[in-house]
């Protein structure tokens, strides 16, 4: 089930992809240049897991009225350590006001709207991860001009509740204990 989260303003052409507990360039975030400047959308997507219960399987913005033409994989392992994640500009320190944005946002809500003029001090969505801490992959869209129209967070939550991270690391490992 798609959840809709509302929308944001993207005005300075570049993104981060990272836990919001971790501090600006921390090397398990993902950097995203070009982005297109407008109105964005964000979404996620719920999956019911049986016994595990609702999990977020994804979050996505993406750049209103666009759509991608053709979508890579971001060169980025991205890391969780607070059990969320999101899509953010100018994300800064949030140490100071961590657990204000605990109380305020992650107690009370699955995922939500980060604005400038909030706690979070700049623009993004945000999600809880999937089964938590871990790493994981994220997809970009381009449009028509090259530009990034769309990103996604796959937390590896299959529709059978299934966690799937299947990383190049982990085939390389099962092909050598054959």
């Amino acid at each position: 089930m798609k959840k809709y989260l509302g929308e944001i303003e993207f005005t300075k052409g570049h993104l981060t992809v990272t836990d919001p507990c971790y501090k600006p360039g921390t090397w398990c975030t993902g950097k995203v240049e070009n982005v297109f400047k407008g109105t964005w959308e964000a979404s996620m997507e719920v999956l019911d897991c049986g016994d595990w219960g609702k999990r977020i399987a994804s979050l996505t913005v993406k750049a209103k009225g666009q759509n991608p033409v053709k979508s890579e994989k971001l060169d980025a392992d991205i890391g969780v350590d607070a059990g969320i994640c999101g899509v953010f500009e100018d994300k800064p320190d949030l140490d100071s006001v961590w657990g204000s944005l605990c109380d305020e946002f992650f107690f009370k809500a699955r995922g939500g709207i980060a604005e400038p003029n909030s706690l979070f001090k700049c623009a993004g969505a945000w999600s809880e991860s999937g089964y938590g801490d871990g790493s994981y992959d994220a997809t970009v869209g381009y449009n028509e001009a090259g530009e990034v129209v769309e990103v996604t967070i796959d937390y590896g939550v299959d529709e059978d509740g299934d966690y799937t991270d299947e990383s190049e690391d982990d085939k390389d490992d099962e092909n050598e204990a054959e």
